[in-house]
C-alpha cells in the first residue's frame, strides 16, 4: 500500500523561540577570587598548643621518607585533638590516628619545636653561606678548568675571573606580566 505524504504545518507555537541570555547571579566566590586571582593558598594549621612549626611530610616521594622525617629530622606526627578546628576544615582527614590527605592518606601532617625548627633553619643557613663564598667557587672553577683544559688555561681563569658576592631580594614576578 502507498504512503500518504504527511505535509506540515507550522504553528505559532512552534515558531523557534530567541533564547534569552540568563542573568547569572554573582557569588562571593567570584568575588573573592576577583580580588585575589591567584587565590589564598592552603588555609594556615593552627594547632591548639603554640610553639610549634607544622609540616607536610608526603611520603610518596620517596621510599622511606617517614621513617626519615621521624627517626632523624626529629618530626612528630599531628595528632587529631591538638588541631584548633576539625582536620577537615584544613583539607585533612584522620586515618589510624594520624592527620593526613592526599592518595591513600600519604601526606601527613607533622610537627616540630618552633624553636629547634628556627635553630635548624639558621644552621642550614650559615652552612649555605660558607660553603659557596667566592672563595671557594672560584677556586672550583679553577680546578674544573685545569683538570679539563690543563693548567695554563687553570692560571688564566685564575687571573682573568672575580667573583663579586651580592645579596639581594629577587623578585618572582615581572611588574607587568
Amino acid at each position: 500500500m502507498p504512503r500518504k505524504a504527511r505535509i506540515k504545518t507550522e504553528s505559532p507555537q512552534d515558531a523557534p523561540v530567541e533564547a534569552k541570555p540568563r542573568k547569572l547571579p554573582r557569588i562571593s566566590v567570584l568575588e573573592r577570587r576577583l580580588q585575589n586571582p591567584f587565590g589564598d593558598g592552603s588555609p594556615q594549621i593552627r594547632l591548639k598548643e603554640p610553639g610549634w612549626e607544622v609540616h607536610v611530610v608526603n611520603g610518596a616521594l620517596r621510599p622511606g621518607r617517614y621513617h626519615d622525617v621521624t627517626r632523624n629530622k626529629g618530626w612528630v606526627p599531628v595528632e587529631p585533638d591538638e588541631i584548633d578546628g576539625e582536620a577537615e576544615d584544613f583539607g585533612f582527614d584522620v586515618k589510624e590516628g594520624r592527620v593526613v590527605r592526599g592518595e591513600r592518606g600519604q601526606e601527613v601532617l607533622m610537627k616540630m619545636p618552633a624553636a629547634d625548627y628556627k635553630a635548624i633553619q639558621q644552621a642550614k643557613d650559615a652552612h649555605n653561606k660558607a660553603a659557596n663564598t667566592g672563595a671557594r667557587l672560584k677556586a672550583g672553577i679553577v680546578s674544573a678548568t685545569g683538570a679539563t683544559h690543563g693548567d695554563q688555561a687553570a692560571d688564566l681563569v685564575n687571573r682573568s675571573i672575580t667573583i663579586r658576592e651580592e645579596r639581594a631580594p629577587v623578585p618572582l614576578d615581572e611588574p607587568g606580566t
